[in-house]
C-alpha cells in the first residue's frame, strides 16, 4: 500500500479522494496490527501511533477532496476516535466521536 500511495501522490497529487482511500486502508492495516501486538505494549502504542497518523491524513485528505461533510470524513473521524479510546484520551476521543455524529446527521439525518 505504500508503494501505491506513491504512485496515487504523484498522479493524483496529494489531495484526491483515492489518496484519502489509500491512507484509510493504511490506518485500518495499522490498527489491526496493533490489536495483534498484545504482548509488546510499547511496539503495540507505536504501531497504533502509525494508524492515527494514517487516518488523519484520510480524514483531513477526505475534507480537501471531497468536502468537510463528507460521509468519509466520518468513518476517518471514527476511526481516530477509537484510537483515542485506546490512548485513554477521553476527552479527544469524545470530540472526535461528536464531529463524526454531527457529519453522519448531515448526511444521513435522524436524531443524535
Amino acid at each position: 500500500y505504500k508503494r501505491i500511495l506513491v504512485l496515487y501522490r504523484e498522479r493524483y497529487c496529494e489531495i484526491h479522494p483515492l489518496v484519502a482511500a489509500l491512507y484509510h486502508k493504511l490506518g485500518m492495516i495499522h490498527a489491526k496490527r496493533a490489536d495483534l501486538l498484545t504482548e509488546d505494549k510499547l511496539q503495540q502504542t507505536h504501531v497504533r501511533h502509525k494508524a492515527l497518523v494514517c487516518f488523519q491524513a484520510a480524514a483531513r485528505t477526505a475534507r480537501e477532496s471531497l468536502g468537510k461533510e463528507d460521509p468519509n470524513v466520518a468513518v476517518s473521524l471514527v476511526k481516530i476516535g477509537f484510537l483515542h479510546l485506546c490512548s485513554k484520551q477521553y476527552q479527544t476521543a469524545l470530540i472526535t466521536f461528536r464531529e463524526a455524529l454531527r457529519i453522519r446527521l448531515i448526511n444521513f439525518g435522524g436524531n443524535p
